[in-house]
């Protein structure tokens, strides 16, 4: 979950880190770097369905 994620990576994310998730499936680690203020965030998906939920996912909703 987002929450968790943020907590974890807070610890070493901050508005001067750039962020690669080379798996990003749902791209929850996406969304939480980015409520750390990354600088920048990239994510990588091969599947097809993880990549169009994740991308509807990161634009769509603000809740997490």
């Amino acid at each position: 979950p987002v929450p968790m994620l943020r907590h974890f990576m807070s610890m070493v994310c901050d508005e001067y880190s750039r962020v690669l998730d080379p798996t990003a499936g749902s791209g929850n680690s996406l969304k939480a770097a980015t409520a750390l203020g990354a600088s920048s965030v990239l994510g990588l998906e091969i599947s097809t369905e993880f990549y169009t939920r994740s991308v509807e996912a990161y634009f769509g909703d603000s809740n997490d």
